[in-house]
């Protein structure tokens, strides 16, 4: 129920979630290490099943891989999709600091909608337990 130590929290710019299914053909299962990224403002890339940044975007959220469009994240196979993290650290880190302030206030908006936009998802999802047997 937290977004952890705050210190190192306000320190970092990506967060890489470590979802818990990872390979394509388990059932997608979007866990709260997604959901943390979202609340804390940050960026991120899923160390997991590729197909839940479609799905995000299908439930309303904005995801981030357009901000560094020359590195595939998304229509990979399950073995590439390592380096192709590994690839958007070294990118990121290559910026130096005053760009990558600068990336983040152009990620604000898209950072700031997914805030407001999970209580809306999260009473939707709350809807939908409450009239499960309904």
């Amino acid at each position: 129920h937290s977004l952890g130590n705050m210190q190192i929290w306000q320190q970092h710019f990506l967060n890489v979630v470590g979802e818990t299914e990872f390979l394509p053909w388990d059932n997608m299962f979007i866990s709260e290490k997604t959901w943390k990224p979202v609340l804390g403002l940050r960026p991120f890339v899923i160390n997991g099943q590729t197909k839940i940044y479609q799905y995000l975007r299908d439930q309303g959220f904005r995801t981030f891989n357009h901000y560094w469009p020359h590195i595939e994240l998304e229509n990979i196979n399950e073995l590439q999709v390592h380096n192709s993290i590994t690839q958007v650290i070294k990118y990121l880190t290559a910026l130096g600091k005053d760009r990558l302030e600068d990336l983040y206030i152009d990620m604000l908006p898209d950072l700031l909608h997914n805030q407001r936009h999970f209580a809306e998802f999260s009473q939707t999802q709350r809807q939908r337990i409450d009239n499960l047997f309904v």
